[in-house]
């Protein structure tokens, strides 16, 4: 499992399915604020969803084509940070948070 310390108490994780429970509530708790910003809030209705788009993640991961890293704070998820459609040849990415 890919972990970095970013300073005390702020940690970059890869997501997992085991996240998806606490992914959702998060999203879910701002659900207003999102979704004023990005369209995908609106289909994240179910913890499943959230695990979807976990697993998603891992099999870009797997391709070599993105990752989706939980951003915690004091041991609570409060964000998510990926890379998503890796172009090499290019030398460019999509950077989502």
């Amino acid at each position: 499992m890919f972990e970095a310390n970013i300073e005390e108490g702020l940690v970059l994780r890869l997501l997992e399915p085991r996240h998806a429970e606490a992914l959702f509530g998060l999203i879910d708790r701002n659900r207003d604020s999102l979704g004023y910003w990005f369209p995908w809030v609106e289909g994240t209705k179910t913890v499943e969803d959230s695990r979807a788009f976990i697993r998603a993640g891992l099999e870009k991961l797997a391709k070599g084509n993105g990752f989706q890293l939980g951003i915690w704070s004091g041991g609570e998820l409060v964000g998510t940070i990926g890379l998503n459609y890796i172009l090499p040849q290019f030398r460019c990415t999509e950077l989502g948070y």
